[in-house]
């Protein structure tokens, strides 16, 4: 199974590519419930792959932007959806400047707790988005094991799931990330050396139409299909990392 990656839902997408009509989103989710596709959460699915309905699916959002609350979470209750949400645990309730397209909201701790009690998996997208194979050995496990903790503090369950910033991640990553207690995880790079527990996604991008979604999220032998997967894999690698040097000049002094 291939998951799909979301980033924001908005009302008119913005310039970014990762911004996605919130009306397409809800045409989505109607093809979903017209099909009988059963959504599943990253746990669920990595945790019990032999249990699965042949027509499920994996839907996912990095960063747990207020956007999602305010445009995705409505209709995803209103249609019965769960999905994963990945947060920064660093950056709940606050804006972050990572992203090149200006500042962006974060969900607040209230909101993420809300989703938790209503069936939506919280999993973690690292303490600040750093590039994690960027990263030392000290500054990888405080990437790891403190936004597990905040997490696992705001929403009162296990975080068993992780989402690689920028999609990077490599053994040395995963062999960290699975010490630090995480179990599953989701990637939409690297998917030909993932094992078992990383499951590969797919991005979502402003252009894309229902169509080309439903062709990432079950593939089939069709040239629509193929183009819409390969047009996923060339658009990841557009994703770029914080410069190592500025994430090292700041990260002590904003993340104690």
């Amino acid at each position: 199974m291939t998951g799909l990656l979301f980033h924001s839902i908005d009302e008119k997408p913005r310039l970014n590519m990762s911004s996605y009509s919130k009306r397409k989103f809800g045409q989505f989710l109607d093809y979903l419930n017209s099909n009988d596709i059963n959504t599943i959460t990253v746990s669920e699915h990595t945790a019990h792959p032999q249990n699965q309905q042949k027509a499920s699916a994996v839907i996912t959002f990095d960063d747990a932007l207020q956007s999602f609350y305010d445009n995705a979470y409505p209709l995803l209750e209103e249609k019965k959806i769960k999905t994963t949400i990945f947060a920064i645990a660093g950056l709940v309730g606050k804006s972050g400047n990572w992203d090149v397209m200006g500042q962006t909201r974060h969900i607040s701790a209230p909101a993420l707790r809300k989703l938790a009690y209503r069936g939506h998996e919280i999993g973690s997208h690292s303490l600040t988005h750093a590039n994690l194979i960027w990263l030392d050995d000290a500054d990888l496990m405080k990437e790891l094991r403190d936004s597990k903790t905040i997490l696992e503090n705001i929403t009162g369950s296990a975080i068993k799931s992780l989402s690689f910033p920028f999609g990077s991640w490599n053994k040395r990553v995963w062999d960290a990330a699975k010490s630090a207690g995480y179990e599953y995880a989701a990637a939409y790079r690297g998917h030909h050396r993932a094992p078992p527990e990383i499951l590969p996604v797919m991005g979502v991008y402003r252009f894309d139409s229902v169509t080309d979604i439903a062709g990432r999220m079950l593939p089939d032998k069709s040239l629509s299909s193929r183009c819409s997967r390969i047009t996923a894999k060339i658009m990841s690698h557009f994703s770029k990392g914080t410069p190592i040097c500025k994430f090292r000049k700041e990260y002590y002094k904003r993340f104690p």
